[in-house]
């Protein structure tokens, strides 16, 4: 294809359709959307494919029974735990004892989402989370079912983010998992 014939081509496009359309700023809008949508998107990807970066960290130390930080891990992992159970039809669980709960305090590096238009380096944002692993005793069981279920131990981990109030609803995304020991 003849590079002058498709430069001339979409010039009278573009200006033929200002001429015959009332609505020409509207159409070039309507042009334009899916180029800024796609430009969002590319900006967008390019962010999230930045990793995060743990900048400090300490190793877990278990948290005191007289700690308040106590009961909220636990009253947030069997929350947690039980609604997903409770929304799959599984087996939740009920509580017997706890065995543990542990915290590691760490800073992590987050990329900043910027404008497309920033050159290729992309500021990172330190962000403190609170790790926490949860070990309890009791038995599992289907919402409803009386007596006793099968006696298990399970640990679960979850993080939140330190500035924040800590409540189940401030739970950072992709890092709740539970395992039975």
């Amino acid at each position: 294809m003849d590079r002058n014939k498709f430069k001339r081509g979409w010039l009278s496009c573009i200006i033929t359709s200002r001429r015959n359309s009332k609505h020409s700023k509207s159409m070039a809008a309507s042009h334009l959307l899916p180029v800024l949508l796609l430009g969002t998107a590319v900006a967008a990807l390019m962010t999230s494919a930045q990793p995060i970066i743990p900048f400090y960290s300490r190793p877990f130390s278990p948290v005191s029974r007289n700690d308040a930080n106590f009961g909220f891990a636990i009253g947030v992992a069997l929350r947690q735990y039980n609604s997903f159970a409770y929304d799959h039809s599984l087996k939740i669980f009920v509580l017997s004892s706890a065995i543990g709960v542990f915290r590691r305090v760490m800073v992590e590096a987050v990329p900043a989402v910027v404008p497309a238009a920033v050159p290729a380096v992309v500021p990172y944002i330190y962000r403190a989370v609170i790790n926490y692993r949860v070990v309890l005793y009791g038995s599992l069981r289907y919402a409803g079912q009386q007596g006793v279920g099968s006696p298990v131990s399970l640990r679960i981990s979850f993080a939140v983010l330190g500035d924040q109030l800590q409540y189940f609803a401030n739970i950072i995304p992709g890092t709740f998992s539970a395992r039975l020991l």
